[in-house]
């Protein structure tokens, strides 16, 4: 075969045209990714032209931020990121087939910073065409100031909007920059994407304004917002136990559009809640069908199977729930409690890493792995992540008492501050 092939390879280049269909060949490949990177080109210039978006151009900030670190572009970069960790948390992935329901948090996407300086002649070309066509981009512009009273620094902070010259943000705070970076992204999520600000509210347990919030979204003009507020506010009224409320809030989305995808996840978490298992799993076997990325459907089956006394199908639901990386601390609390009552050790130790990967700053998690660590005399381990509990939440009562009567390695100065407060 190796020698029939060989004979082949030199006739084709005995060939007098051979040479000449080669050139050919290569010209054409050349053109062929031309044309490619051309098209890619214009795609990226058109997208960039038709797709609204919001533009911040950097904050400007005081002498004080300077002095610590934080330039404008550092101080809106923190800002952008905050937004991006909120709507890590509210947005959804899938839209109703029937009706243009928009997922909470695809507002947060559009935020981008406004660079200072590069890509000028990319910017020119989309300004142009824009300017032809009639678009406008909307840009936030901002800016922090200071005002001083009895040695204490309180800050200023107003975020407008080049639409219709429009103010977003507007209050005081005298809190550390790091946190009042994170609370103006806050306030500036709720005004361009209420529903993804009341998600995030629930998810911090701050059911006051997440309430609020949806409350916005159901008065305002944007219809598309409906759909998510109602099941948001579902959501929380099962987790308030108010099920009659959360029932009827499913009934108006269900009015509107009878294969919203998260109205029937959240119809199945209803039914688990109020201990009808067998109808929570048919629910949430549908919403597996409508969200298969997703670990809702599947905690919900887990639950289901479990409500039902079947832990070994409890197990593959919530084992698959797990691979779709839950984004609530308390799903993970829930699984970690379920391997845990099933003596599941290795699955155990998995959902605890992935816990602290996802979450290396939430109190709840440390405090539940330092515990695990001491129950298994790991005691080196366990001093490490009851210091960093300790550190999250200093004023804690029960991570306190664990101190207090933890047998391995202590910080000294630590326990003298816990023996203080308790005193």
């Amino acid at each position: 075969m190796r020698q029939l092939l060989e004979r082949l390879k030199t006739l084709l280049m005995q060939l007098p045209d051979w040479q000449v269909f080669t050139d050919r060949a290569k010209k054409f490949l050349i053109s062929i990714s031309s044309i490619a990177g051309g098209i890619i080109f214009i795609g990226f210039l058109w997208n960039s032209i038709l797709v609204n978006s919001v533009e911040i151009e950097p904050i400007k900030v005081p002498d004080g931020f300077l002095q610590k670190g934080y330039s404008s572009e550092i101080a809106t970069t923190q800002i952008l990121d905050e937004v991006s960790k909120i709507r890590e948390i509210s947005t959804v992935n899938l839209q109703s087939n029937n009706i243009k329901s928009k997922p909470p948090g695809e507002e947060l996407s559009k935020l981008q910073s406004q660079p200072l300086v590069g890509g000028i002649d990319i910017n020119m070309i989309r300004s142009l065409i824009q300017t032809s066509l009639g678009i406008r981009k909307e840009k936030i512009s901002s800016e922090i100031t200071t005002s001083e009273m009895n040695g204490k620094i309180t800050y200023l902070i107003r975020m407008r909007s080049s639409a219709e010259n429009k103010l977003l943000v507007d209050f005081n705070s005298d809190k550390d920059i790091p946190e009042l970076l994170r609370k103006i992204a806050i306030k500036l999520v709720e005004r361009v994407d209420p529903v993804a600000a009341a998600s995030y509210y629930r998810w911090k347990k701050d059911y006051k304004n997440s309430f609020r919030l949806i409350e916005e979204a159901l008065k305002d003009d944007r219809f598309e917002d409906d759909l998510y507020a109602l099941n948001n506010r579902a959501s929380m009224y099962i987790q308030l136990k108010k099920f009659d409320l959360a029932q009827g809030d499913l009934d108006r989305v269900f009015s509107i559009d009878s294969h919203f995808a998260w109205s029937i996840n959240v119809q199945s978490y209803l039914f688990n809640e109020i201990g009808k298992h067998q109808e929570a799993l048919a629910w949430a076997k549908r919403a597996q069908k409508a969200l298969p990325d997703r670990w809702q459907p599947y905690a919900n089956t887990g639950d289901a199977y479990k409500g039902m006394d079947e832990p070994a199908k409890a197990k593959v639901e919530y084992l698959k729930a797990l691979d779709r990386n839950p984004n609530w601390v308390i799903q993970y609390i829930e699984l970690i409690d379920f391997f845990s009552s099933i003596n599941d050790e290795k699955n155990l130790e998995q959902t605890f890493l992935k816990a602290i990967r996802k979450f290396p700053r939430s109190p709840e998690i440390l405090l539940k792995y330092t515990k695990h660590l001491i129950e298994r005399q790991r005691l080196e381990q366990a001093a490490n992540y009851l210091n960093l509990a300790y550190q999250e939440s200093p004023n804690n009562p029960e991570i306190w008492d664990v101190y207090i009567k933890f047998a391995g390695p202590k910080d000294k100065a630590i326990e003298q501050e816990i023996k203080k407060k308790m005193n």
